[in-house]
């Protein structure tokens, strides 16, 4: 019986990681969505990887074996699949940073008792797009970052709403030997 279960276990495990897969994404260029103009720019990661789980539902930066991102640029971000748009898989993720405010005393005038809390602003939101080819071969990378103007109360675009990042699937590079077979 115990043989039947970690046999059982074993191709579960063999199974679920079958139905991921992971590709090896390369940087292109830049291009400005507003003026259409086009720069050969340094983004902070020239290639990446990425993950689609099956059936695509989701995907994420990872390693070349699959497994998550925990840092970087890219850390640990999950993007919801949002359905299909203009022929494309369209991908998102949110990002809310948020901020305490100052502690604020507020009285009780029926007991006579103070109480304190530190109210929790949103300081920052950006939403990441992945925009996918159906062939998943191309990658439009775009990020809107919102600010608010204090002026004038209203939305304003950041530099980065504009800018699409295009990636394209490519072989990753081989790895290096491991090393000399003799040592001297």
């Amino acid at each position: 019986m115990k043989k039947f279960l970690i046999t059982v276990g074993l191709m579960l495990a063999l199974v679920s990681g079958v139905f991921a897969q992971t590709y090896y994404y390369k940087y292109v260029e830049t291009v400005n969505a507003e003026t259409g103009a086009r720069s050969k720019g340094s983004p902070e990661y020239e290639t990446m990887y990425i993950t689609f789980p099956n059936p695509i539902k989701s995907c994420y930066f990872s390693d070349e074996k699959g497994i998550q991102a925990k840092s970087g640029t890219f850390g640990e971000k999950i993007f919801k699949y949002m359905g299909e748009q203009n022929n494309l898989f369209t991908f998102l993720y949110n990002e809310i940073s948020t901020v305490s405010g100052m502690m604020q005393a507020n009285p009780n005038f029926a007991t006579g008792t103070w109480s304190f809390d530190t109210p929790t602003y949103v300081s920052d939101k950006k939403d990441y797009y992945l925009y996918f080819s159906k062939d998943l071969k191309r990658i439009n990378y775009r990020i809107y970052y919102p600010t608010f103007s204090s002026e004038k109360g209203s939305r304003s675009t950041a530099y980065w709403d504009n800018m699409i990042l295009i990636y394209e699937r490519t072989e990753p590079p081989r790895s290096p030997d491991k090393g000399p077979s003799t040592f001297y």
